[in-house]
């Protein structure tokens, strides 16, 4: 067998696994990214979004559901009240949503909340209907409902240490060009020789 044959035989292997893999992997998202970012810039009124004065009203009500995406040791120590533990990586790997009620609003909470706004995300690709996520994090929404969490309304939105934007709406101020006058250049004279 020659060389170019092999060769053919080796792209035409990669070129076949490639293309396997890449079917396997885009059938699983029922929802295009772009569909699902769609929607929820066009929500004006952030309804995928719970914010953490507004914990204490869901807590008690059956129509939602409360999913922990934390490590179960975590969710041992201690988890919302009437929450169920779904860890991140059992949704990522097994695609299987049995835990998840149909019927109700689904909230997640993890220990930050960029973690439960992407996982909410990426459900809402698989077509997971009822999803919501809570904008803070676990420990914040538990200091909360304790009542030991002071800056109930803005304690998900960090404070700006510059103000940036007096900079940038400044009017630009318009000078007059500076003359560039290149330097002369030395020039060297040969010395000694033959």
């Amino acid at each position: 067998m020659n060389k170019l044959t092999l060769l053919t035989l080796i792209f035409a292997g990669v070129l076949a696994t490639s293309f396997f893999v890449e079917k396997s992997m885009s059938g699983n998202y029922l929802i295009g990214t772009e569909k699902v970012t769609e929607e929820l810039v066009n929500d004006s009124t952030n309804s995928t979004v719970v914010n953490v004065e507004n914990i204490k009203d869901i807590l008690g009500k059956a129509e939602y559901q409360l999913i922990d995406l934390r490590p179960k040791a975590e969710f041992d120590k201690s988890h919302l009240e009437n929450a169920i533990n779904v860890p991140i990586g059992e949704i990522v790997k097994t695609q299987s949503f049995e835990d998840f009620d149909n019927d109700k609003q689904k909230v997640l909470y993890a220990d930050d909340y960029s973690l439960a706004s992407n996982t909410a995300f990426y459900l809402m690709q698989l077509g997971v209907k009822n999803i919501k996520y809570l904008r803070a994090n676990f420990k914040d929404a538990q200091n909360y409902i304790n009542g030991s969490l002071e800056c109930a309304k803005n304690c998900d939105q960090e404070k700006p240490k510059y103000n940036f934007n007096k900079y940038f709406n400044q009017p630009v101020k318009k000078t007059a060009p500076k003359m560039v006058v290149p330097a002369a250049k030395k020039v060297r004279r040969a010395s000694g020789g033959c």
